[in-house]
């Protein structure tokens, strides 16, 4: 029985790590980004903006005052479902900036220029959309 405990914790960890991404974060179609299954910034249309510069590769969703925003700096354009490429992450919260650099993503889902990216592990998840 002892030694089937630790067995057991290292099942479970070893399957929250190879999570896939929630099947509502892929199934609705607004821009957002979530951190450990959080949204910390969710696109309204009515009091938010979208850019995205095919120069830099270089996205922005943020609100009309820019008080709050996310930007996604891709590392390549991916070309199809499954692809992986990296990213560098900015956002606001409450009180403070975040950022993650070199964020390993995969594209999961692409329908027209909305694209749906997922880190292994499922700690970020990212909708954009390509204008």
């Amino acid at each position: 029985m002892k030694r089937l405990i630790p067995i057991l914790l290292l099942s479970a960890a070893l399957c929250a790590c190879s999570q896939k991404p929630d099947v509502e974060f892929l199934a609705e179609g607004g821009v957002r980004l979530e951190i450990n299954g959080k949204a910390v910034f969710t696109y309204d249309p009515a009091f938010c903006q979208l850019s995205f510069n095919h120069s830099t590769l270089k996205f922005c969703a943020f609100t009309d005052n820019t008080s709050d925003y996310f930007t996604m700096a891709l590392s390549s354009m991916p070309g199809a479902e499954g692809e992986k490429i990296s990213a560098d992450l900015v956002w606001t919260t409450q009180s403070s900036v975040e950022s993650r650099k070199n964020v390993a993503l995969t594209l999961m889902k692409r329908e027209g220029d909305i694209l749906w990216f997922s880190e292994n592990g499922g700690s970020a998840a990212v909708c954009i959309r390509l204008i």
